[in-house]
């Protein structure tokens, strides 16, 4: 053998049990999983907020239109004539 001649070994094939994956793979489905979990977290915690605060919305406004609206009454009523109203007795 000369200096210039290399022997070639062969590669040694990976020790991969059948259906095991990667660490990339594993890695990259423990981060989308993740992703997954935060993301639903995040929504559910968005529309219980949103629930809350548009409830406490509505509320408010009905309250002002209920107010507005025994005002306008008060203000326009139709005073009732002598002849229709119940006798005192």
């Amino acid at each position: 053998m000369t200096k210039t001649e290399r022997t070639v070994l062969p590669r040694p094939r990976p020790r991969f049990r059948r259906g095991s994956a990667s660490l990339r793979v594993r890695l990259l489905l423990v981060l989308v999983a993740l992703l997954a979990v935060v993301c639903a977290a995040v929504g559910w915690i968005t529309v219980i907020a949103m629930q809350d605060f548009l409830v406490g919305q509505l509320d408010t406004q009905l309250t002002s239109a209920g107010g507005r609206a025994v005002n306008e009454n008060e203000r326009s009523a139709v005073p009732v004539p002598r002849s229709l109203r119940e006798p005192a007795g």
